[in-house]
Parts: structure tokens; sequence; C-alpha cells
């Protein structure tokens, strides 16, 4: 059971997280419009994007990968926030079930025949004379 648990619930937050991270990354998108020029001011200025010997095509298209992936990193981090605070929510909610757990050692000696402790307290506490004079 502990098994299949694990994997369920790794499966959910795989699922919750990429889910959440294509719903991120959409909306991030949303903001970034092609006319401006603040977003894609800090992809152009970089040494790689105007390096001589590149069109200005290539520079433009490696700044838009840039941006891309400051998009992705963002929109990651988000989705690991949330998936980390459904987690907490879980976790949070399981603490009141652990008091409505059973002890198991607490009833088992009954179960297999074995004395209680009420019982052995009626046990003499002499020892046979065989093993005093040993």
């Amino acid at each position: 059971m502990r098994n299949i648990g694990g994997s369920v619930g790794i499966a959910v937050m795989t699922t919750l997280l990429a889910r959440r991270q294509q719903f991120h990354q959409n909306r991030l998108i949303e903001h970034l419009l092609p006319g401006q020029r603040a977003p894609m001011n800090g992809c152009t200025s970089s040494p790689d994007s105007s390096s001589p010997g590149h069109r200005p095509a290539t520079a433009s298209r490696r700044a838009l990968g840039a941006l891309y992936g400051m998009v992705q990193q963002q929109a990651a981090m988000l989705s690991f926030v949330e998936a980390f605070k459904i987690m907490a929510v879980v976790f949070l909610a399981m603490i009141p079930m652990v008091f409505l757990l059973k002890d198991p050692k607490h009833n088992q000696g009954a179960k297999r025949g074995h004395a209680t402790p009420q019982a052995a307290s009626t046990i003499p506490e002499e020892a046979p004379a065989e093993l005093v004079h040993m």
C-alpha cells in the first residue's frame, strides 16, 4: 500500500507540475507584446546576440530564445511554489489523523495468549531452590 500510495502521489504531483507550468507559461506570454521594448532590451544587450559575424536575424532569434527560456524558468518556479503549497496543506490536514491511529504494541500480548501485565504481577517473586544453589 505504501508503494502504491507513493507512486500515485508522484504521478499526481508530476501531472500537477506539468499542467500548472503550461498555465503559468501562457499567462506570462500574454503579457509579452510584440511592440514592447523592455523585455527585449535585456536580451539584445547580451554579448552572444551581438557578436561579430552574426546577422541581425540570428541575433533576434537568439534574443527571443533567451526570452522564452526566462519565461519557462519563471513558469516552472511558479508551478513548484504552488505544488509545495498544496503538499503543505495536505500534510497539515493529515496531522489530526495521527491521533486516530492505534498503538500496535498496546494489545499485542493479549492477542497472542501471553500474560498481561496484571497477570504477571500475581507470579511469586521467589526463585526455585534449584536455581538459587547453582
